[in-house]
């Protein structure tokens, strides 16, 4: 059997194609077994040293990544020190999407655990649904002015747009300009796959090589509009409230919260395939809650669901 590789903090070392320094070794709590933790030369990494609210080093946004011992190689030195080391964006995000392989190898056996104590706790089956009361209608407060108003979340627009619609809308989006630097595509009209495929690509090279130079979301605001408002006419003139599917054949791939981990949702389309008619994707809650990424995330799912219904 071969010895495990020796580490040691403030090594170098390689992890697929990328390099980085060693930061920390040993368990975690977001799965069993011992942990790596590397901080990248380059900002292709999942976090800062911390995951779920427990931090286990610091390092820059993006810049961190945990690892198994094994997917390590130890190196003398960086490429070229104080540069980031070369590669493309296809290495780049290749390399992340296979770190993801243990994470979902560490999830499919918790889940099989679950599935064997329910099992055993239920052997006849789930329980009878419970009957419950219809939902109560949203909570209403008095303004400064003794007015009823909806209670209101963080997000503000102006109550001009919103009372013109669609039209005060795409009055704003004729107004912006589009920036120099974006060469993807500009949705138009329909989207394409060759379109999202761009689109992707672009969203992978801003993300995993960051311009100080340029602003930081990856999707000028002309395009996230035009595809937010596209996207919405579609949902309301093609899609029901309640989408009854059969599926004869093919499958059914149901994707929880992704909460802005960019690297996770393209993990995911890389791991079961692109949506087609027999490779269904449902995703469930919260796409664009928080995270870095959670715009992007939300952009492409619009626009994936426009461009191909599964």
């Amino acid at each position: 059997m071969a010895s495990a590789t020796q580490l040691s903090l403030g090594q170098w070392v390689s992890v697929r194609s990328q390099e980085g320094r060693v930061r920390y070794v040993g368990p975690t709590g977001f799965a069993e077994g011992e942990w790596v933790g590397i901080e990248l030369a380059s900002a292709v990494g999942r976090n800062d040293g911390s995951v779920r609210g427990v931090r286990y080093f610091s390092c820059k946004p993006r810049h961190g990544l945990f690892v198994q011992r094994a997917q390590c190689v130890p190196i003398e030195g960086p490429s070229k020190e104080g540069d980031e080391p070369a590669g493309d964006v296809a290495s780049a995000w290749a390399a992340i999407e296979m770190v993801d392989e243990g994470a979902a190898l560490q999830a499919g056996r918790d889940s099989q655990r679950v599935l064997q104590h329910l099992s055993q706790t239920y052997p006849q089956g789930a329980p009878a649904a419970v009957a419950t009361s219809p939902k109560h209608p949203p909570l209403k407060k008095k303004d400064s002015l003794g007015q009823s108003s909806m209670r209101a979340g963080r997000a503000h627009v102006r109550p001009s747009l919103i009372d013109s619609g669609d039209e005060g809308y795409g009055s704003v989006l004729a107004e912006l300009q589009m920036p120099s630097w974006y060469t993807g595509p500009l949705f138009e009209s329909t989207p394409t796959e060759g379109d999202i495929a761009e689109l992707l690509q672009l969203i992978k090279q801003r993300v995993a090589y960051p311009d100080a130079s340029m602003p930081q979301a990856a999707v000028p605001q002309k395009v996230a509009m035009r595809i937010l408002l596209q996207t919405k006419k579609y949902l309301l003139s093609s899609v029901n409230n309640l989408v009854d599917m059969k599926l004869s054949e093919g499958r059914l791939i149901i994707v929880g919260d992704t909460h802005g981990q960019l690297a996770d949702f393209c993990w995911l389309l890389r791991s079961h395939g692109l949506p087609a008619k027999d490779n269904i994707y449902l995703i469930n809650g919260d796409v664009a809650d928080r995270g870095q990424n959670a715009v992007e995330i939300l952009l492409l799912v619009s626009r994936r669901a426009q461009a191909r219904p599964a």
